[in-house]
Parts: structure tokens; sequence; C-alpha cells
């Protein structure tokens, strides 16, 4: 009876987790919103709508879809599963080695993007 109970308090309590989280995550889209809503309303105001900034803004949409697909897709295809078992194991110090792997890999991959972009730009 009472491992009965312990797997109730154990679910009430996963719940609970899962709700906060729920809520967390959906505060900080909404926040995420918001300061892009401002973003753009400050970027009018500064620089007015023409087509000098719908270059500039264009020119964000390449850089950005690197991101989308390198850090995105890596992150939710292949880093959450593998970061989340090594937790679920107790294996701290190797998740936080392959966070850190991750990150570098990362940063090095965009240097090379920003290198080779600075070379290849007429001047």
């Amino acid at each position: 009876m009472k491992e009965k109970k312990d797997l109730t308090s154990d679910i009430n309590k996963s719940k609970v987790k899962f709700t906060s989280t729920v809520i967390i995550v959906t505060i900080c889209i909404l926040l995420s919103k918001i300061t892009g809503l401002l973003r753009e309303q400050i970027f009018a105001y500064f620089f007015g709508a023409n087509w000098e900034t719908d270059a500039f803004r264009i020119s964000f949409l390449i850089p950005n879809q690197f991101r989308q697909l390198l850090a995105d897709a890596i992150l939710s295809a292949a880093f959450i599963p593998v970061f989340s078992s090594y937790l679920a194991l107790g294996k701290k110090r190797d998740a936080k080695k392959l966070a850190n792997t991750l990150i570098n890999l990362l940063i090095i991959i965009f240097i090379l993007i920003i290198i080779i972009v600075f070379i290849t730009i007429p001047s």
C-alpha cells in the first residue's frame, strides 16, 4: 500500500513540475514575442521602411537559416535525447562534457563561416 502512495506522490510531483515548466516556457516565449515586436518598432522608428532596410533584413535571413539548420536541428534531433539519457543515468560529468563539445563545435563552425563570408565579400 505504501508503494502505491509513493507512486501516486511521484506522479503528482512530476505533474506539478511539468506544469510549472510549461508555464515558464510559455512566459519566455511570450516575452520573446513582445521584445521582438519592440525591436521591430524601434527599428522602424529609427530607420523607416524602405528598400535599404528591406535589404538589410534580408541579409540576415541566410545566417538565421544556418542557425536553424545547425543549432536547432542538432539540438532537437540528436543532442537533447543523448544529454537527457546521460542525466537520467546520473552521468552529469558526461552530460556537461557533451554540452561543452557541442558548444565548442558550433563556435568553430560559425567562426569558419564568418571567415569565409569576409573573404568572399567584394570590397
